[in-house]
Parts: structure tokens; sequence; C-alpha cells
């Protein structure tokens, strides 16, 4: 069962590079499709950034309304563009994993 309660705290959370770079604001959290449980949250890089960019939740730690992932701002700038309003498909969050695991 999907804990709505930590979905709702992870949004709007300050998300922090590797290096200790602020990166911006979660916008979405998504959900593994075979657990239900959040597995990506997306972020723009910059105030005025239309994108939205995927990041892994796997190796991230929240500490009050931070939340510190475990890639740099780099890593996730060259990220695969995703539409990020919708549930990612299997290929896609496929496509994700993939290029996260260089990194």
């Amino acid at each position: 069962m999907v804990d709505q309660y930590a979905i709702h705290e992870l949004q709007g959370c300050t998300v922090w590079a590797k290096d200790g770079e602020r990166l911006g604001l979660v916008g979405n959290v998504h959900l593994d499709r075979a657990t239900g449980q959040p597995a990506w949250v997306t972020v723009a890089l910059g105030l005025f950034e239309g994108r939205q960019y995927f990041v892994p939740l796997a190796g991230s730690r929240r500490d009050g309304d931070d939340l510190y992932v475990d890639y740099s701002r780099q890593a996730i700038e060259d990220s695969p563009d995703m539409d990020h309003e919708g549930a990612l498909s299997p290929d896609e969050e496929a496509a994700l994993e993939d290029y996260y695991k260089g990194w």
C-alpha cells in the first residue's frame, strides 16, 4: 500500500545534488509500477527551467524539507527527457534506470 503521507511530504522538498549543490524543488513524485512505492521525483533545475528532470529516489535521503539525491547536477541534466505529467511507461522507466546505472 502506498504511503500517501510520504508522497505528500516529498512534494515541495528542496533537492540537493550529491556534491551539495541546490537543484530545485520536487515537482512530482512517481511510483514504482511493481511496488507502488515512491521511486522517482522530478525537479526543475532553475527558476525559469521548463523541463522537469527525473531523479531516482534510490540512494537518496530526506532530512526535514531537504532531499539529498545520489547524483550530480550534470548527471541529472544529461538524463533522458521524459513527459513528467503522466505515469512512466515501462520502456521510459527502463531507459531512465539504464541511464542512471552509468552514474
